[in-house]
């Protein structure tokens, strides 16, 4: 089944007229667990706890989390919140209606390419071996 613009746009529209979920009914996977705690996690590492004794604190409190996968996403969201995460462009639907522009396609080269300075040259073998 194919799906028209207008379509996709009388969706987008109305998925941004849903009213937000209650905070007391929506469920966290533990990446979301550990990104909404990433502060306070660091705020423990910082003051001296250890990445098991933060593990071990969350399992008490109810989080079920190893310890790598609990470094995993620990390292990840500072990577993140550092800004060393490539930020791509969010592409909206608005964006899909608007023509692209197109480029031109320049054809290859037809000129023979002198070896630059530097670079290996092929020569003949000799009889010196």
């Amino acid at each position: 089944m194919g799906y028209t613009l207008s379509k996709v746009q009388e969706i987008a529209r109305k998925a941004k007229e849903l009213q937000p979920k209650p905070d007391e009914k929506r469920e966290l996977n533990k990446a979301e667990v550990i990104k909404t705690l990433a502060v306070e996690i660091d705020d423990l590492l910082k003051r001296g706890f250890s990445m098991e004794d933060v593990k071990q604190f969350l399992n008490g409190e109810g989080v079920d989390i190893s310890s790598s996968t609990l470094k995993a996403y620990v390292y990840a969201q500072r990577s993140k919140s550092a800004g060393k995460a490539k930020k791509r462009k969010k592409t909206t639907v608005a964006d899909a209606s608007k023509p692209k522009a197109q480029t031109a396609v320049k054809p290859p080269s037809t000129q023979s390419k002198a070896p630059r300075k530097g670079t290996f040259e092929v020569k003949p073998d000799t009889d010196d071996i």
